[in-house]
């Protein structure tokens, strides 16, 4: 039996616009760089994660962007990105435009011409937002935590001032013939 394999239907006209506009909504930071690492399209985002004016960056490399520190990781994670065989996700924290980031990552080589060097996309996230989140949420919960144990114990006092006569401070009648019964019934099972 001969089975056909669909074949990719081809993109309609403008969805490199409509993608473009989709990631800027989305809150994504995007560009296109060349394989020397030269930036040769950056979208809004890409362009407010530097805290460039729009266009500032054309042209330029992460060297004139950013430290020597980061600047090297992120060339050696777009490296291996081109040379995958398909998307690479990352984590990077960098600082740029005066504010530290921590960002997510996607970079996956753009398919060009035989004759041409290829091209990288990345597509960036700001996970800032939701780090700090986390970490109030946390803060949260251990706040929540302490004041569950110092219930408990303010508890435990009440239940024990309960049990105790309020002038002589010692346990009444019917508390301590309780717990006289109870210890007397373990000494005599346990002998």
């Amino acid at each position: 039996m001969n089975h056909a394999t669909p074949q990719d239907a081809a993109l309609p006209a403008g969805w490199q616009a409509a993608m473009s506009a989709a990631l800027d909504a989305a809150g994504a930071a995007w560009w296109i760089k060349d394989a020397d690492g030269r930036y040769l399209h950056l979208s809004p985002g890409g362009h407010s994660l530097f805290g460039l004016a729009p266009g500032a960056a054309l042209g330029l490399t992460d060297d004139d962007l950013l430290s020597h520190a980061q600047t090297a990781s992120l060339r050696a994670a777009d490296q291996g990105a081109l040379a995958a065989s398909g998307p690479v996700a990352g984590e990077h924290r960098i600082e740029a435009g005066g504010v530290r980031r921590d960002l997510s990552s996607v970079r996956v080589a753009l398919p060009t011409q035989p004759d041409r060097r290829p091209l990288l996309l990345c597509l960036w996230f700001d996970a800032s937002p939701i780090r700090q989140c986390r970490a109030q949420l946390a803060a949260a919960l251990t706040q929540l935590e302490q004041q569950q144990r110092a219930n408990e114990t303010l508890r435990a006092e009440i239940e024990d001032r309960g049990a105790r006569d309020a002038g002589a401070r010692l346990v009444q009648r019917d508390q301590f013939e309780e717990h006289l019964r109870r210890e007397v019934d373990l000494s005599t099972r346990e002998h």
